[in-house]
């Protein structure tokens, strides 16, 4: 068959046609699978704000019984219901000790009135524009809760130094860091946390015992809080492992139990 202008035109059209229907056919499987995505996510966040809200006002509607119950009580004249709080902690023992000794580092690194000095770019910083930050990451579980690890450091070089950051500004902040480091802890500490990095990596590293290392911790952050004067802890880090405790006996109790019967 011979080639004329029209057979080429018409080949070429219908080539044309065919790639816009092909790509629009993968652009739609695409948008689909993005709309099916949002929708679950949407879907996700609706059901943990839902189960947020509900928690929230249980929480209040009992709180609103027991006052409207001491209420009448008073005006009865008959001695109100002293009602025990429930405290529990949310945390595994190596995340609630971790918060104990940021909480700690902070603390070390400001003066009375909550005023610090950035250990990155120098900076003095009040109380709420600091953070704890660790020189070496919370993942190495046997060196988390090492001071040398640990220091004050404010909120933008904080977000420097995460995954996302620019590489080029995570070194020069880790660096001023590290001269920090020294200053700090001399020689010898930025020579322990190496040590400790490095036998991380090399499985020689010790686990913490956390049931003999959070008491000391505790301890520490209630000298450091005598120390300060602008506001007082929130949380009452004592009654919360006093649970942890406990959880951990009955633990150990069922396991002796079990030993026992067979």
């Amino acid at each position: 068959m011979l080639k004329t202008k029209e057979s080429i035109e018409l080949k070429w059209n219908k080539k044309w046609e065919m790639l816009k229907k092909s790509t629009q056919f993968r652009y739609d499987v695409l948008l689909n699978k993005y709309r099916a995505k949002l929708d679950g996510d949407i879907e996700k966040r609706r059901l943990k704000h839902e189960r947020k809200i509900n928690a929230y006002l249980n929480k209040k509607k009992l709180e609103y019984q027991r006052k409207m119950k001491n209420e009448i009580r008073e005006m009865e004249n008959r001695p109100p219901i002293i009602y025990k709080k429930r405290v529990s902690p949310v945390k595994k023992p190596l995340q609630f000790a971790m918060e104990i000794a940021q909480e700690n580092a902070k603390l070390r690194d400001t003066n009375a009135d909550g005023v610090g000095k950035c250990i990155s770019c120098h900076q003095i910083k009040e109380w709420k524009e600091l953070a704890w930050w660790h020189r070496y990451t919370r993942r190495y579980s046997t060196m988390c809760l090492m001071k040398e690890n640990i220091n004050a450091q404010c909120h933008t070089c904080n977000y420097i130094t995460w995954p996302m950051g620019s590489v080029k500004k995570k070194v020069e902040t880790n660096n001023e860091y590290d001269k920090s480091l020294l200053e700090k802890y001399g020689e010898e500490g930025l020579q322990k946390l190496k040590t400790a990095v490095h036998n991380y990596f090399h499985n020689k590293a010790k686990k913490y015992d956390l049931f003999k290392e959070v008491p000391k911790l505790i301890k520490e952050n209630e000298e450091l809080w005598n120390t300060k004067n602008f506001y007082t802890p929130k949380r009452k880090w004592r009654e919360l492992w006093a649970i942890h405790e406990e959880v951990h006996e009955n633990q150990i109790n069922k396991l002796k139990k079990g030993e026992n019967t067979k």
